[in-house]
């Protein structure tokens, strides 16, 4: 959030006298992962009139669909969206700021909001053997990879366990290990890891007894019957990393079809 504030502080200066409509991020009524979004006219370059779109809840977390109501400009519009990570909702509210800014409804757009489905590798959820699946595997960045673990973290789960199964984050250059080395600290409230790659080994060395599963070098060779039988009825689990460790394995696939061929 503040680095969206600090761009759009930046923006300001960019062609001043070039009108036109801006989107800034602020702390929304309900916490941390309600967040709104309004339109400002950047007529001059100093004067923003506030028109907020503020999200004011979420009336339930249920598996199948958010029941959402926003505050557009002072006018309440209730809407469904597929549940995923709290990036859907910021999404959301930035497309209705969006269409109020170009003076368009922003309740015709609400309603198409729950036919918005969630591309494959990109927080799919799937159900094998009383274990949901969340196909997270498309990419995995410092900033998406906290993402994952808050959103797996912020899910009420009855029985069972929250699981993470993390994959290397690639392309980070020098400081990589650094960078894995500080998710450390984003996994109390995880339940279980299983770290996969040697960058992922300065994470796993630092994962308490009680909650390491385990840990592979290379993901060509990961088992998803190694990683099924760890798992049990209730668990949610996210599979999170860069493309090549498990999106181009197929990994997701072959752990689903593991866990339905458990007896």
């Amino acid at each position: 959030m503040s680095s969206l504030a600090k761009s759009f502080r930046e923006a300001k200066h960019i062609s001043p006298r070039k009108p036109g409509t801006a989107l800034q991020g602020f702390p929304g009524k309900t916490g941390g992962l309600a967040l709104g979004f309004f339109p400002s006219n950047r007529a001059g370059g100093n004067e923003f009139p506030v028109k907020p779109v503020i999200l004011d809840e979420v009336l339930n977390d249920a598996i199948k669909e958010w029941n959402v109501a926003a505050e557009v400009s002072g006018k309440r519009i209730a809407f469904g969206l597929t549940p995923g990570a709290p990036h859907r909702l910021q999404n959301a509210l930035a497309a209705l700021a969006s269409i109020h800014a170009a003076g368009l409804e922003p309740a015709a757009l609400a309603k198409e909001l729950d036919h918005v489905g969630i591309m494959t590798g990109r927080g799919v959820e799937q159900a094998a053997h009383g274990v949901t699946v969340v196909d997270d595997s498309f990419n995995g960045n410092p900033a998406s990879m906290v993402a994952a673990l808050g959103s797996l973290k912020a899910r009420p789960v009855k029985a069972g366990r929250r699981i993470a199964i993390l994959g290397d984050m690639l392309e980070l250059g020098a400081d990589a290990p650094a960078y894995h080395t500080k998710l450390a600290k984003d996994l109390a409230g995880i339940d279980g890891i299983y770290c996969v790659g040697p960058l992922m080994r300065h994470l796993y060395d630092l994962v308490p007894a009680e909650r390491a599963l385990g840990w592979h070098a290379d993901p060509a060779t990961l088992d998803p019957q190694e990683i099924a039988a760890l798992l049990r009825d209730g668990d949610v689990v996210v599979v999170k990393g860069s493309k090549k460790m498990f999106w181009v394995n197929k990994f997701v696939p072959r752990l689903l079809a593991a866990l339905q061929a458990k007896a």
